[in-house]
């Protein structure tokens, strides 16, 4: 019925009729912006010869339309036109149609073919991704152009046939292709070549896929490629090993991102950059060598590899962006070289398995969380050059024992004990600027039981509290209890020691003490 529709100046507006196979008014030229949006009781739609535009989300989420057929005298097309349509099967789209939009189709998962007529010269971003039973798409002799990640997800797809004419593909069509082993292409091509499984750009030197369905565990990069291009390798199951030559200077985002089985990577000295989220995920990877002439490691660059146990940065690198290696819980220790003047929020958080870090002289600003989590580190050395250090940098690191630091002032209160301990166990020279800001502090927090904790586990701080005269008879008892509390065999026996020889704490501290060298081992382990 007409009064099933909201019509308005030929542009039907909204539907909102029952019929599960309505038939648009004949005179309509246009289905407007989500015409029949979230119409889940539709199965098919009648659309007459009147109409020549269909616009944005016209059946967004229509998830039972099975069928429909767009008659030849439409020539535009909105975006996400049919996204969400999860039961489209059968799709006859109009011989005048010069361009498919972006996720015109996208998520249509039970789309099974798809033939684009002639005329169409460009398929937009995403267009067909998330079509994951599609098997045949018909792309014709017109097309001049592939969007970025057309084809993502269609898992069915098995092979393709690229015409001559295409001149641009945009960043990989076929990520998630898992059965696409083949993508045909004349020798002839001027722009484009695919051989065992890898397609390439030939203009640019640019590596633009590696086929999902090749069905091979290593992967040999051709000579001559300079790029490797985003996504390139994206989700590629089974792939274990990649070998790349000294041609390749550039490795895009997200090139090997979740190739969950990848062990092996052979990276040339002529790589320059490292793009954002390069090997995120891969958590199979155990080591990687950073060449010399990368200066930046990005955002997310090697985050989630939980199996990455080394990692060398080499002298040169000036940057390590946000989450660089976050939860890389293998990683046990990390040395940052002093050409490094910036690290990141979150830049090594959640490294669980992270037990000691050093920052080498030169390295100048800590952001915020940069160790948030790194459940197991204890051992941190910070170099004078530090100018900065972030908020909670060291929040969640439970078992923290003791940081290496010049000047304490930079550290927040939560953590100067851990710097007390440091001081203590790698002293500085008298008159320096580190000997005094540290028994400063020391001096001033000792009444208060501050630094309690930290020395009952740590016999170097206990030690240089005694010698220096710190720990007067009113807060032994404290101390000794603690020790005894939290079960520190050395604190302990190196706090009742004192008291046996000078009765809970003599007015002048003698030079000799010293912790003997036979006290038993402290099980506590500091936590």
């Amino acid at each position: 019925m007409d009064s099933d529709f909201q019509i308005e100046n030929g542009i039907l507006v909204s539907y909102w009729g029952e019929d599960p196979e309505p038939c648009v008014p004949d005179g309509v030229t246009g289905i407007g912006d989500e015409g029949f949006a979230h119409c889940g009781h539709l199965t098919s739609v009648t659309l007459p010869d009147s109409v020549v535009r269909i616009g944005a989300r016209a059946f967004y989420s229509c998830w039972n339309l099975a069928a429909i057929t767009i008659p030849d005298s439409v020539v535009s097309i909105g975006k996400e036109a049919f996204k969400d349509c999860a039961n489209l099967d059968l799709v006859r789209l109009p011989a005048g149609l010069t361009h498919i939009p972006d996720k015109m189709f996208l998520y249509c998962k039970r789309m099974k073919t798809i033939a684009i007529p002639d005329g169409v010269v460009s398929i937009g971003k995403e267009a067909f991704c998330g079509c994951a039973d599609l098997a045949l798409a018909v792309l014709p002799d017109s097309l001049a152009c592939i969007g970025y990640r057309t084809f993502q997800g269609c898992k069915s797809l098995k092979t393709i046939n690229i015409p001559d004419g295409v001149r641009s593909i945009g960043t990989n069509p076929f990520i998630g292709c898992t059965s696409l082993s083949s993508v045909r292409i004349s020798p002839d091509h001027p722009c484009l070549a695919c051989r065992d499984g890898i397609l390439v750009e030939k203009g640019t030197g640019t590596l633009v896929s590696c086929l999902g369905g090749r069905n091979k565990a290593d992967c040999q990069v051709p000579q001559g490629i300079a790029l490797i291009g985003d996504d390139a390798f994206q989700g590629c199951m089974g792939l274990t090993a990649v070998t790349i030559p000294d041609s390749v200077v550039d490795i895009g985002e997200q090139t090997f991102a979740y190739c969950p089985d990848l062990t092996t990577v052979t990276l040339p000295s002529a790589i320059t950059r490292i793009g954002r989220a390069a090997f995120l995920g891969c958590r199979s990877l155990t080591e990687i060598v950073i060449p010399g002439n990368v200066t930046k490691i990005e955002a997310y660059a090697f985050a989630s590899c939980a199996g990455l146990k080394a990692v060398n940065i080499p002298d040169g690198v000036v940057s390590i962006d946000k989450y660089a290696f976050d939860n890389c819980t293998g990683l046990t220790v990390v040395t940052v070289p002093g050409s490094v003047v910036n690290m990141e929020y979150h830049a090594f958080a959640s490294c669980a398995g992270l037990t000691n870090v050093t920052l080498m002289e030169g390295a100048a600003w800590i952001g915020d969380e940069v160790f948030f989590k790194c459940e197991k580190l204890m051992n941190v050395t910070i170099p004078d050059s530090v100018s900065h250090i972030g908020r909670n940098v060291f929040a969640g690191c439970f078992r923290l024992a003791s940081i290496t630091i010049g000047s304490i002032g930079l550290l927040s209160e939560s953590v100067r004990p851990f710097a007390a301990v440091g001081f203590a166990e790698h002293p500085a020279a008298p008159g320096t600027r580190r000997y005094a800001e540290h028994l400063d502090y020391i001096r001033e927090n000792v009444a208060e039981h501050a630094l309690i904790d930290a020395a009952v586990h740590r016999p170097a701080l206990l030690t240089l509290l005694l010698e220096e005269g710190l720990l007067t008879p009113a807060v032994i008892p404290a101390y000794l209890a603690r020790a005894q509390e939290t079960e520190s065999t050395q604190g302990t026996a190196l706090l009742l020691e004192y008291q046996r020889r000078y009765g809970g704490g003599p007015e002048s501290t003698p030079d000799e003490l010293r912790l003997d060298a036979d006290l038993p081992e402290d099980d506590t382990g500091g936590e």
